[in-house]
């Protein structure tokens, strides 16, 4: 899917001109067969066949519950300088109306004004965007209203919540929301919700609900980081992209979540009932590492050590919350129980990890220990070994050879003067085979589970 060879001496080039580009226009479309770089961009590069998958499968989430209707009888303020508008009913008389609207404005001008991102769009009534106000507590939802009259997947959106708190929250979700459903609607809700909450996380911080939510994620390391319908595992996805952002990106915050999803982009066929999410942003991430499989997947474990605050770079997001935010380790062991044989409590979702730690109450001079780690067929599972020290900070990382079609591993550990414990981080890549990888499209997942030895020798 893209040009062989690395990809990290071509990230200059994606800095310099794919954004441009990209946000100049406002949209980039790729070609409805093609997942493209987010580092290469539409460049010329060796266009692989695509996997052919069961028809019944599902390409996307539904079109139906999406949509977003009419509200005739409410009333409506809009802003005199922004394309936004607020509605309410007119029996309501304790919606912050005016608060509303003025954090939306604020949204506006940070995502659209200061960062650059393409403003959010109109619907075919000339409609701009619309934050409906409840008099009611009740989450943020977001329903879309298509462009039908542009040649690609496209949309508006209309936001709806009660206003009884974190009004200046909803209302960057709202916005963040929105310019997504402009780049890709097809995308899943749960992909869009974790664009808009990456977005608030940079400029809005952490509130007591993105630390509850985070928390929860962490705590729930085995589940799928990307879903179709639920916003659960939205915050693990916003991480996901945060990874991506500082490993990957360059001085324009949120450029490379933005890139991800304006280059999964495509057209829906206006009979379909699901959307056509093909490509979807795991395409688009795994043509980044020109589908080189053991790249990508080496990314996507680099990642599970990332959530755990291991390694070269550590989220922001993250370390504001501590140890609120590690997440949950299924086993702790004390080299001097050694061998033992443990499993995860709960199996493991396409891109979900399991954490083992082995803490060295044992003197450390000459001691060798043995790991073998198995796991279900047909998923690939890949595998390393993190050394850390009495602060539980990073001061190595053990390869362990990652097999493709295999279904165990084996690593001698050797030269453990001065570790103070070990963590071992095993990922399950997903998919059914090399050719039909991961598709956060195809609810519900199959989770598959392993088991871990660890010995001395």
């Amino acid at each position: 899917m893209a040009l062989a060879g690395t990809v990290k001496s071509l990230q200059p080039r994606w800095a310099q001109y794919g954004l441009c580009l990209l946000l100049a226009s406002g949209l980039v479309v790729p070609a409805p067969a093609k997942a493209q770089s987010i580092l290469l961009g539409p460049a010329p590069r060796r266009i692989k066949s695509r996997p052919l998958y069961d028809p019944a499968l599902p390409t996307g989430a539904e079109r139906a519950p999406q949509l977003a209707l009419d509200e005739p009888e409410f009333a409506r303020l809009c802003s005199p300088t922004r394309p936004l508008c607020v509605t309410w009913a007119r029996q309501d008389k304790t919606s912050k109306v005016i608060d509303a609207l003025a954090e939306l404005e604020v949204a506006y001008d940070r995502y659209v004004l200061a960062l650059g991102l393409p403003a959010p769009r109109y619907s075919d009534d000339a409609r701009p965007l619309t934050w409906q106000l409840g008099a009611d507590p009740e989450p943020l939802t977001v329903r879309l209203k298509p462009n039908l009259s542009i040649g690609f997947d496209t949309a508006a959106a209309v936001c709806r919540s009660g206003t009884e708190k974190e009004l200046a929250r909803l209302a960057h979700l709202c916005v963040g929301e929105a310019i997504a459903a402009r780049l890709d609607p097809a995308e899943t809700p749960e992909i869009r919700r974790a664009y808009a909450l990456n977005l608030w996380w940079l400029v809005g911080g952490m509130t007591d609900v993105d630390a509850s939510a985070l928390a929860h994620v962490q705590s729930n390391p085995q589940v799928a980081v990307f879903t179709r319908d639920s916003l659960a595992q939205a915050p693990a996805a916003a991480l996901f992209f945060d990874y991506l952002e500082r490993e990957l990106g360059n001085n324009s915050l949120a450029a490379l979540p933005t890139g991800l999803i304006a280059l999964s982009a495509q057209r829906t066929p206006p009979n379909a009932w699901r959307y056509l999410n093909q490509p979807d942003v795991a395409d688009v991430v795994r043509a980044t590492f020109d589908d080189n499989f053991p790249v990508w997947a080496h990314r996507i474990l680099d990642f599970a050590f990332a959530r755990a605050q291991v390694g070269t770079t550590v989220s922001s997001t993250l370390a504001t919350l501590g140890e609120l935010a590690q997440p949950r380790i299924d086993w702790i062991i004390k080299a001097s129980s050694l061998p033992r044989r443990v499993a995860p409590a709960l199996p493991l979702d396409p891109w979900g990890s399991v954490y083992v730690r082995i803490d060295l109450d044992v003197p450390t001079d000459k001691l060798q220990l043995g790991v073998k780690a198995e796991w279900e067929a047909p998923v690939a599972m890949i595998w390393q070994i993190a050394k850390l020290d009495e602060t539980g900070k990073q001061i190595g990382r053990i390869d362990v050879t990652f097999e493709q079609r295999g279904t165990e591993i084996e690593r001698r550990l050797v030269a453990l003067e001065g570790t103070s414990s070990l963590l071992i981080v095993g990922t399950n890549l997903g998919g059914v085979d090399l050719v039909h990888p991961f598709d956060p499209d195809h609810e519900p997942f199959e989770p598959h589970s392993c088991t871990v030895y660890v010995g001395r020798l």
